[in-house]
């Protein structure tokens, strides 16, 4: 039984990992249900069995790009650092995991086919951006407790802070394909949303 859910799985990631990549490629309208399982193996039955429909793969294939991008937003920084160094190394990562081609290809698809799927734009907020504002608003509320900072409302705090954070980058990388930002612009443009950040919230 074990055996045969590890398979199962397996055969339900490489649709995913598949569709995934296709979508992100060639768009909603662009990717058949043959062009995943010709890239994948499995079978139809195998699609409608993990999938239910086409519309049920590209709703797994956004939200699993989406996990990938949160879960960049924690990387090696412990909590006991330097806020500086915490914020700017969680910045650095998340504003990097937004601009990286996968990325963009998701911003951009989710816009293109938000009339024909209405629920997509909000799943998208609800399992991306949300989530990373809440994933950064506990760190900002332990350096309230800490007596580090004074925060009234953590998670409008957090939501600001990242949305500092990417500054106008990541939309000139939607607006203009194939621009990626030069040196250590993305650095600087952290550094400079955590310094007027902290200089806002430090305790005093």
């Amino acid at each position: 039984m074990a055996g045969a859910n590890k398979r199962g799985e397996a055969r339900r990631d490489a649709l995913l990992e598949a569709a995934t990549a296709l979508f992100m490629t060639h768009g909603y309208e662009g990717t058949s249900l043959e062009m995943v399982i010709e890239r994948a193996g499995g079978s139809r039955r195998s699609v409608y069995q993990y999938f239910e429909n086409k519309e049920g793969l590209f709703a797994a294939a956004v939200g699993a790009q989406l996990d990938g991008i949160v879960k960049k937003l924690l990387p090696a920084a412990t909590p006991d650092d330097a806020p500086e160094q915490v914020l700017e190394v969680v910045g650095r990562a998340f504003v990097e995991a937004l601009l990286s081609p996968p990325a963009i290809a998701l911003f951009r698809i989710v816009i293109g086919e938000g009339k024909r799927f209405p629920d997509l734009g909000r799943q998208a907020y609800e399992k991306g951006p949300v989530k990373a504002y809440a994933l950064l608003a506990g760190y900002l509320r332990s350096l309230t407790e800490r007596g580090v900072a004074n925060i009234d409302d953590a998670q409008a705090a957090a939501r600001q802070l990242l949305e500092m954070m990417k500054g106008d980058l990541h939309l000139r990388a939607l607006l203009q394909p194939g621009w990626v930002p030069q040196g250590d612009e993305v650095a600087r443009c952290v550094r400079t949303a955590v310094d007027i950040f902290l200089n806002g919230v430090r305790a005093r």
